[in-house]
């Protein structure tokens, strides 16, 4: 039986995927895309499980790749249990995918994790309440200290006996939802649906206008006639309501949303002031911010490449001279010999001994990023890279390009905007890496005698200057398009 764990973006998904699956898991990527999947095995009360961890998603719109995956996911792979983790410190917001996946009409149990943090943000949140409002089960957790996971192991495995489906809870008003039954009546005329879509889903979708579903309707009997009827009936409301349909269901969502969160609020209290607090208003300070990132980036490439040095000089020292010397006193021919010695050997350990600065570069943008701070050094720079049409995410390449090109290429992967992940990519290789220096010293020592310094500077800084023109031409000749907002919660610190 197939589990999908679904949530906004540090919720603690991985943490529940990993509680579950006792890291029984590989990972890879999705198909067609360099999303990364995650796939565990999981036995719970006698049920034998597949947990996939869907992407970190804020809806089911499609608006980027990985709310394409996760709604794909479920559309096509049907699971038989959708786990919706959600962030109880943040319950309206996080509410609003509830309600997106209680609209497909499958199978759902929500985790409402993180609950330790509600008391220090002033607010507490009955679980019993919010499952009346939700019409499906409800466990309050702490994943990251195991706390209630059991509870919610159990609660999944009752899910999966029941295989109760969600009842509606969104209310569009009379003329909306007049116009999502009369889609209904005809998607359920339409061939092979049913195994799809749930039909009301699917209505709300033609009435917002997705591309994703009309295309599917078109190819099927009946379903252009869908497709119309639709495109007919959101003129119609748009004139009537004086306001863009896909707007006016969003505003339903949250306005459902916000109801709901305020009914299973059980007691608020006044706020306390936090350590996130009071740690966010030095580092995400308009001041202090941006030279805090520098320091905090330069000291993430001290420990990546101090730590790593050792490591990096023994690949070397194998490769170079005990490998090298035994494959080179080696009796075999002599294009042989050569071909093993200065060809794979060398080139091979060529390569490896990059190895370690890579992962170890790695290993401190992960202890970042769990800690919470990555999330703030791109909201600190997005004002500067907006000026060149890119969103603050571009800055974790760029910076990591100054280590090495490679796992700058690879960081780019998270960037949502489409546009802004390609220009990253083609661009991060401008960036001066580490690799480059010694070729640069050879140059200054040789060109610019006793101003060796100042030139190696200039050429670091002429490698960014160039990166963020190119990219700026990018974006505004092959990858056009409107810059998509930056919006990106600031976790908690960890």
């Amino acid at each position: 039986m197939k589990v999908a764990l679904a949530g906004n973006p540090n919720v603690g998904k991985s943490v529940v995927f990993n509680y579950l699956t006792h890291g029984r898991a590989w990972v890879g990527n999705w198909p067609g895309v360099t999303v990364e999947k995650k796939v565990g095995k999981a036995k719970v009360d006698g049920f034998e499980l597949e947990v996939v961890d869907l992407p970190g998603i804020y809806g089911l719109t499609a608006h980027t790749v990985d709310e394409l995956i996760a709604r794909d996911y479920i559309v096509k792979e049907r699971p038989d249990l959708v786990v919706n983790v959600v962030n109880a410190a943040s319950l309206e917001r996080n509410l609003y995918l509830t309600l997106s996946l209680l609209e497909m009409g499958i199978p759902l149990v929500v985790d409402l994790n993180m609950v330790d943090l509600t008391e220090s943000q002033g607010v507490r949140v009955d679980p019993a309440k919010l499952s009346a409002e939700l019409s499906v089960p409800v466990v309050a957790t702490v994943a990251s200290r195991r706390i209630g996971m059991e509870e919610l192991k159990r609660a999944i495995a009752e899910a999966l006996r029941k295989r109760v489906k969600a009842k509606r809870v969104v209310d569009y008003g009379p003329r909306v939802e007049e116009a999502v039954a009369k889609l209904q009546s005809l998607l359920e005329e339409v061939e092979g649906l049913k195994e799809l879509f749930n039909s009301r889903w699917a209505a709300i979708k033609l009435l917002e206008g997705d591309k994703a579903v009309e295309e599917e309707l078109a190819s099927r009997p009946r379903g252009p006639e869908a497709v119309s009827l639709a495109k007919e009936l959101r003129a119609s409301l748009e004139a009537e309501l004086g306001v863009d349909l896909e707007s006016w269901i969003v505003e339903r969502r949250y306005e459902a949303a916000s109801r709901i969160a305020e009914a299973s609020i059980l007691k608020v209290a006044p706020k306390a002031v936090t350590f996130t607090d009071l740690l966010d208003s030095v580092v995400t300070h308009k001041v202090l911010g941006v030279p805090l990132a520098l320091t905090v980036f330069y000291l993430m490439f001290q420990f990546a490449f101090a730590v790593s040095a050792p490591l990096s000089t023994l690949i070397d020292w194998f490769f170079g001279e005990v490998l090298y010397g035994l494959v080179a006193s080696a009796s075999l021919p002599e294009a042989v010999r050569s071909f093993l010695a200065d060809g794979v050997v060398t080139g091979l350990g060529a390569v490896l001994v990059f190895l370690p600065p890579i992962a170890f570069l790695f290993l401190a943008v992960s202890a970042l990023e769990d800690v919470g701070y990555m999330a703030r050094a791109a909201f600190v720079v997005d004002k500067a890279m907006s000026k060149f049409k890119l969103s603050g995410r571009s800055i974790i390449p760029f910076i990591l390009g100054l280590g090495c090109n490679v796992p700058a290429i690879m960081a780019a992967r998270p960037i949502e905007d489409e546009n802004d992940r390609k220009t990253t990519v083609l661009v991060a290789p401008c960036i001066s890496c580490s690799a480059r220096l010694p070729v640069y010293a050879v140059v200054a020592g040789a060109f610019f005698a006793g101003y060796e310094g100042s030139a190696i500077l200039a050429m670091y800084v002429i490698g960014i200057i160039a990166a963020l023109v190119i990219a700026s031409v990018f974006r505004r000749t092959l990858f056009k398009g409107p810059s998509a907002g930056f919006v990106m919660e600031l976790p908690p610190y960890m």
